[in-house]
């Protein structure tokens, strides 16, 4: 009797420990969801970057005939500290087929995908055809140019290097380096990585495949136990995305120099724009997780790119019912525990192609694989801990009693004007016929969208259309009322950028007196009003035709591919005070410069506050103001040390007793 109600007791308090663990996971699992939402980490952020990033695509094919695509964790909406950007540039004078394939488009390169010899996940590119009589873009002009160069001969067959390819065919129009001698450009397997003190970005070129392989076909048609993705989604998947070819071997192979590996990463980023909020969580928190390990694993073992085939893997295994915001504590277990088994078998199956071991070359000792299965084990138990300190960077409260709509609609406006914006940026050097014409498709594909981003079509066609009269014999003044058009429909929605354009543009005529009553009376309202949210405007290298020299400075030293973001206060408050400058008005110039100071000295955390930083010792310098401006220049090489921060030749200027001319008129 005493026996059979000790083990009573004993299941009793086994059933209680559970059901306390499972309410303390459960609580856990909730804190965890609402940190990230804090943070912008959720669904809501990802279906916004997905809505925006097809529409950048679809903006810079159109316009400039280009196709890059972005694959980061910030197209992604997994963005954490240290997520480098990656864009891959699809090379489009070239179409990448099977055996029994044959592109009948006027495409002059042909390449055959060749299994032979290979492992795999790799391919070789044999030359089929070559035919260069077709014009194409300058930036296919020069691969052209190199296509001899960097084909490798096995035999009678023609191979197309990706060795070869890598050294010869560098990045068009990278950001520059921190000083004139280095390129600014490593080599990380397929990609070129630009760092500069601003960023790094990854670039991969890649070949677009004409059809999907074979592998990725037969992924497309497996059995599933859960329909995860759904089948409404896999019947999507062949006509929103392409499978491509990138220049990287098989390290471990002895053809490695002219194998290309096989990228699904169009495919892979639509499952993560897939997943619901639950499963993007955990994925970002296993990110957030191995940044926290990183250096304490063995080197090259573990990548972002191991978690995401371990989440997609998962996904398939466990019921969408069981990924929900109460079991978020659970599921990044299990993608540990499942991660862990992997590292311990020492193979990691590829999602869409599992016959490819992710970690054929990694964990080659058994101390490494000890080592890694003891640094997950480790983290395993510090979730919570380790996921706010991973979080810390973005300096926001981890609990907050947060108004989700008020800042949802936040990075909305937010984002929309980044991607109006990139508009503006993507049109530099486009003609306004060409522009109106994107305009009126823009309209017809995205009527949703239309309201919203008009202003910004607007401002582009106005500007294409100001540069053009620039450098032409129109009539002045009948091409600046059609400009002065497109300036009014955008003003409607966006005043401040409109307006601001319109003052460059007065500016750049020589209208000086037209400026101060322009900004402080259509503008400086809706600054106060906006307060902090107030956008930046973007400037790039084609805005060089009308902006003043103190800018053009700043944007050639940041290099042709590079927008300057500026804010528009700062902006506004410089042209007033270079404009008071030119007519001579001295209590003018010192007004507008005690406002433009104190507009930089809220700008600090701004990535460009160097930049802003020269705008207020270039107009002390103006003034003869010298020890001010040295010491604004110095503050400014303090804050970006490089032979490309322009403080250096504004400095160069004063000692030779002259000061940057205001503009070319």
């Amino acid at each position: 009797m005493n026996t059979s109600r000790t083990a009573a007791v004993r299941e009793r308090d086994q059933k209680t420990i559970l059901t306390d663990d499972m309410r303390r996971q459960k609580k856990t699992s909730a804190l965890l969801s609402d940190i990230l939402d804090t943070h912008g980490l959720n669904t809501f952020v990802s279906d916004i970057k997905r809505k925006h990033i097809r529409l950048e695509e679809f903006t810079q094919t159109f316009l400039t005939g280009t196709r890059n695509m972005a694959s980061d964790g910030c197209a992604e909406g997994t963005e954490v500290k240290g997520s480098d950007s990656d864009v891959m540039g699809i090379i489009q004078c070239v179409s990448v087929v099977e055996p029994h394939e044959h592109d009948v488009s006027d495409v002059p390169i042909e390449l055959v995908m060749v299994k032979d010899g290979c492992d795999p996940g790799y391919v070789k590119l044999e030359v089929r055809k070559y035919d260069f009589a077709s014009g194409f873009s300058s930036e296919e002009s020069i691969f052209l140019f190199f296509f001899r160069i960097i084909i490798s001969k096995c035999g009678s067959k023609q191979y197309f290097s990706s060795e070869k390819f890598q050294k010869n065919i560098k990045v068009y129009g990278y950001t520059m380096p921190d000083n004139f001698t280095d390129l600014g450009i490593t080599v990380c397997g397929p990609a070129h990585k630009n760092k500069t003190l601003l960023g790094e970005v990854d670039y991969v070129r890649a070949f677009e495949c004409r059809s999907w392989p074979k592998p990725a076909r037969d992924w497309l048609t497996r059995p599933r136990t859960y329909q995860w993705p759904s089948a409404e989604l896999l019947k999507k998947l062949p006509d929103k995305c392409q499978c491509y070819v990138v220049p990287t071997g098989d390290e471990s192979s002895t053809d490695a120099d002219i194998q290309w590996r096989v990228s699904f990463v169009s495919i892979e980023r639509e499952l993560v724009w897939h997943m619901n909020d639950t499963q993007l969580k955990c994925f970002i928190i296993l990110k957030i997780l191995l940044k926290s390990i990183e250096q304490n694993l063995p080197e090259n073992t573990l990548k972002t790119y191991h978690l995401k085939n371990v989440m997609f893997w998962l996904l398939e295994e466990i019921p969408a019912e069981k990924w929900n915001k109460n079991t978020l504590m659970s599921r990044v277990h299990d993608s540990l525990q499942k991660l862990i088994h992997y590292v311990r078998e020492r193979a990691l199956p590829q999602y869409l192609l599992p016959e490819n071991n992710l970690f054929k070359n990694r964990l080659l000792s058994v101390h490494d694989i000890r080592n890694t299965i003891s640094c997950l084990q480790n983290v395993s138990e510090n979730v919570l801990p380790r996921v706010r300190a991973g979080l810390q960077y973005r300096n926001l409260p981890f609990e907050v009693a947060m108004d989700k709509k008020s800042w949802y609609n936040g990075f909305q406006v937010r984002a929309n004007n980044d991607l109006g914006n990139f508009i503006i940026y993507i049109s530099s050097g486009v003609s306004s016929s060409r522009i109106r014409e994107y305009s009126d498709v823009f309209i017809h594909q995205f009527p949703d969208e239309a309201k919203q981003f008009l202003p910004s079509i607007n401002l582009a066609i106005a500007r294409a259309m100001f540069i053009e009269q620039l450098h032409s014999n129109r009539d002045e003044k009948v091409s600046r009322r059609k400009i002065d058009k497109y300036l009014h429909k955008a003003s409607v929605v966006d005043s401040l950028r409109s307006c601001l354009y319109r003052a460059l543009f007065d500016f750049n005529g020589g209208k000086y007196r037209e400026i101060r009553k322009q900004i402080e009376g259509n503008v400086m309202g809706v600054i106060k009003q906006r307060n902090q949210n107030m956008q930046d405007i973007y400037l790039t290298y084609i805005d060089n035709n009308y902006v003043p020299n103190v800018i053009i400075l700043e944007q050639v030293l940041k290099g042709e591919k590079c927008p300057m973001r500026i804010n528009q206060y700062v902006l506004s408050y410089l042209l007033i005070f270079l404009s008071e400058h030119i007519l001579g008005h001295t209590k003018g110039c010192v007004n507008a410069i005690d406002i433009l100071s104190q507009a930089i000295d809220c700008a600090k955390r701004h990535k460009y506050y160097f930049v802003y930083l020269n705008f207020l010792g270039y107009c002390y310098a103006l003034l003869g103001h010298k020890d001010s401006a040295f010491k604004t220049f110095c503050k400014s090489l303090q804050t970006f040390p490089s032979v490309t921060n322009a403080a250096v030749y504004h400095m160069a200027f004063m000692v030779n007793g002259t000061v940057l001319v205001c503009c070319n008129k």
